[in-house]
């Protein structure tokens, strides 16, 4: 289990679950989730654009956040 620097509750139990969910996944399979199609890698390829932007990663989250609910 990787160590961290110290950090709050809150903090600490968002990467707690992130890793209890996506820990076991193959880097195969993580860059497959990242690289979907309406991910922000794919919109920011599609732009022609080397850097994501923040704003493009908040939305894409935002919505499945959304989706979740």
């Amino acid at each position: 289990e990787p160590e961290l620097p110290e950090s709050s509750q809150r903090e600490r139990s968002l990467i707690d679950r992130i890793w209890e969910i996506y820990g076991k996944f193959t880097a195969y399979q993580l860059s497959a989730l990242s690289h979907e199609l309406d991910s922000p890698w794919d919109i920011t390829r599609k732009q022609g654009k080397a850097i994501i932007p923040n704003e493009v990663i908040f939305e894409h989250f935002k919505r499945l956040a959304t989706k979740a609910d």
